[in-house]
């Protein structure tokens, strides 16, 4: 009986020796699992290994019983930059800036296991930078996901170009614009204004595309209905995720390319001249209707600023406000509003944070007195 007792014994103290093994290693929690709540216009066409490219792109989730946190992500060009957002600390997010190719970032390692946490990791930069393919976490053995049941919240999706995305907002002296290191998005009036109103964020936006003209070969019209913006063939499906409130902030670019006509792309896009303004409120019109009609209840708000497109003088929210009217007129569309924010009168560079705050409590303003209500 005595060895029948230690046998047992042996038995025991080896299983829980292997158990205090296993649970002092690490496990792979793929992208794929539940637990995970994804944001964005995203090609999930390998659900291990989602593509991320828009500004603002997000993966949010909640992880109990894990000392550590590692995200595994695989970057094309290693230029994007995330903020990783522990327990909804927004003043105190962990910067994270990816190296190409595959690679595991030990973000956090001396948490308390005893505590649940959330997360979310959210893409600063845009498609400039590459896309970024998110591969799941790696926590602790005997950690798990919490599965949360999410409350609906109205959603919000902004078109824009750099103003939007967030370009050179960490850049007080105007100066290093296009360094990735400097482009936010989640500090820009866009992502600022959904975050204190509590609205779903999408953001659909590119530095340098206008509605008539852009700085490259492409124009808004061609690529708000791409998943990806360089690739026309991937189609986005607009009944996957409906907003409530979509805000259209372009025109800038356009400002100052139509009176460009030695550019290139000026050559393009206008091959009879110069547009006319008639033209130009016209080019606006269908691409709100464009958006009318993949979303026919959402209530638009026709934006422009903060940039000089705004300034004394200049006649685009002239014809912005001239566009609106005439749909609202011979189109019956009532679900259409406009906001011009004010003018920053930076000469140098793109609007700073300290604009962006400004811009989003203009709009945030708005929204509550307008649309929130």
């Amino acid at each position: 009986m005595k060895k029948t007792f230690l046998l047992a014994l042996i038995s025991f103290l080896w299983c829980f020796h292997q158990s205090c093994q296993a649970q002092t290693g690490t496990q792979l929690v793929a992208a794929n699992q539940n637990g995970f709540y994804y944001h964005g216009r995203i090609n999930f066409a390998n659900p291990k290994a989602p593509e991320f490219y828009w500004p603002g792109t997000s993966v949010d989730f909640i992880f109990r019983g894990s000392k550590l946190l590692k995200i595994l992500l695989e970057d094309e060009k290693g230029k994007n930059y995330f903020n990783v957002i522990l327990n909804n600390q927004y003043a105190k997010p962990y910067l994270l800036k990816c190296q190409k190719g595959k690679k595991k970032y030990a973000v956090y390692n001396n948490l308390d296991a005893g505590k649940s946490y959330s997360v979310s990791i959210f893409k600063r930069t845009e498609t400039d930078e590459g896309y970024t393919k998110f591969m799941g976490i790696e926590l602790d053995n005997g950690a798990d996901l919490a599965m949360v049941k999410r409350a609906y919240s109205p959603r919000i999706e902004f078109f824009g170009n750099s103003i939007t995305v967030g370009m050179g907002n960490e850049d007080p002296t105007g100066r290093d614009n296009m360094n990735p290191a400097k482009k936010n998005n989640y500090l820009s009036y866009a992502a600022i204004t959904a975050r204190d109103l509590g609205l779903d964020y999408r953001c659909t936006a590119k530095s340098g595309i206008g509605v008539m003209v852009s700085w490259y070969d492409l124009i808004m019209p061609e690529m708000y209905d791409r998943v990806h913006p360089d690739k026309p063939a991937l189609k986005h499906d607009f009944k996957s995720w409906i907003p409530d409130i979509v805000v259209v902030n372009l025109f800038q670019n356009d400002s100052w390319l139509v009176n460009m006509t030695r550019d290139p792309n000026h050559k393009k896009r206008f091959k009879q001249g110069k547009p006319t303004a008639q033209q130009i409120v016209k080019a606006y019109m269908n691409f709100i209707s464009n958006l009318r009609k993949v979303y026919p209840k959402a209530k638009i708000v026709c934006t422009l600023g903060s940039m000089n497109a705004v300034s004394p003088g200049k006649p685009w929210k002239g014809y912005i406000q001239q566009a609106v009217n005439l749909m609202k007129k011979y189109y019956k569309d009532q679900q259409l509003y406009t906001l011009f924010f004010a003018y920053n009168n930076r000469k140098i560079g793109h609007p700073t944070v300290t604009d962006h705050i400004k811009m989003a409590d203009q709009l945030k303003k708005f929204l509550k007195q307008n649309i929130l209500k």
